[in-house]
């Protein structure tokens, strides 16, 4: 019979990557509403993003041993409060030194401590045969979490405004957070130690230091972290190409599905498109290269392929 007790910690890990969801990608959506109102420029502005990332990679190898010491239960508590009020002090900024201090607040015990103590969760709760089923449930908690703010965020923004935005996520981010403390209560023995519910040992910062994968891990997370910077160097790259390669480009893919009398078999329907709805439906990674421009979207109305390269050249 399975126990629903025994998942609890896996639910609160959960919870921790669900909140994690909010500053990895609902911050993104405050980049133009802010800007705008305030005047900042997109680069000068999202500088603060990071020296939000800065000060988390700092204080990740100390949080690891505040974690140990001090019980993850504990340091999900704190997370939960410290995150919640450096979101809320967001929405106080008025000036670029404003946002880049609460960047660092943020990031020094929130947004790292999170998924530490999720992963903590689960390999100090749980066998290592179980653990390795978990691990990528929970860690899919951030994916659930990116798409429920992804759908929701950006129309709250707009109606509410940015201020209250940041006060929304401030207290989402403190809901999640103390929920998943509330799922460890009983488990104040997981402290990274590997010594939790039969969890698995794990290693020593000895054997660590002395093991090559250690190394091979580091090498992987880096590697990682420069495919994500070239991605969005590429974005702004693509956005500055002539339109009338890239429409080129597009109609050769499309060169065979026409009829011989050289008409497209599929129309292609063109919906209204406004400043307003691409400020609040761009992806992060868009928003972070500038709003486009819609002097030359095709007007509504159901338009071919070869139509739009015509317009766009």
């Amino acid at each position: 019979m399975v126990h629903l007790r025994e998942y609890r910690p896996a639910l609160a890990a959960f919870l921790l990557m669900m909140a994690m969801s909010l500053t990895t990608t609902g911050l993104s959506f405050f980049v133009g509403p802010v800007c705008a109102e305030l005047g900042f420029g997109r680069g000068a502005f999202t500088v603060y993003y990071s020296i939000l990332t800065a000060a988390g990679t700092l204080a990740s190898p100390f949080l690891g041993q505040l974690i140990q010491s001090r019980g993850v239960r504990t340091v999900a508590v704190v997370s939960a409060l410290w995150g919640a009020a450096g979101l809320l002090g967001f929405s106080l900024c008025r000036f670029l030194w404003m946002f880049y201090l609460t960047g660092a607040f943020l990031g020094l015990f929130a947004t790292a401590c999170v998924s530490l103590c999720a992963g903590i969760i689960v390999q100090t709760s749980y066998h290592i045969e179980r653990a390795s089923r978990l691990t990528g449930i929970v860690m899919a908690g951030s994916g659930v979490g990116g798409m429920l703010v992804s759908l929701l965020l950006p129309g709250l923004i707009v109606r509410l405004g940015w201020r209250a935005g940041y006060r929304l996520t401030a207290l989402v981010w403190l809901i999640l957070g103390l929920s998943a403390a509330w799922l460890l209560e009983g488990s104040a023995q997981i402290s990274g130690a590997g010594e939790g519910q039969g969890g698995s040992r794990g290693m020593t910062r000895r054997e660590a230091l002395g093991s090559g994968r250690l190394y091979l891990l580091i090498l992987v997370i880096f590697l990682c972290g420069i495919i994500t910077v070239l991605g969005i160097l590429n974005v702004r790259m693509f956005r500055q190409l002539n339109r009338r390669e890239e429409a080129e480009m597009a109609i050769s893919f499309t060169e065979d599905a026409t009829t011989p009398m050289g008409d497209p078999l599929i129309p292609v329907e063109i919906p209204a498109v406004t400043e307003e709805v691409l400020e609040a439906t761009l992806p992060p990674m868009i928003l972070e290269s500038g709003i486009p421009s819609v002097e030359n979207v095709p007007e509504p109305g159901a338009m071919s392929l070869q139509d739009i390269y015509q317009k766009n050249i």
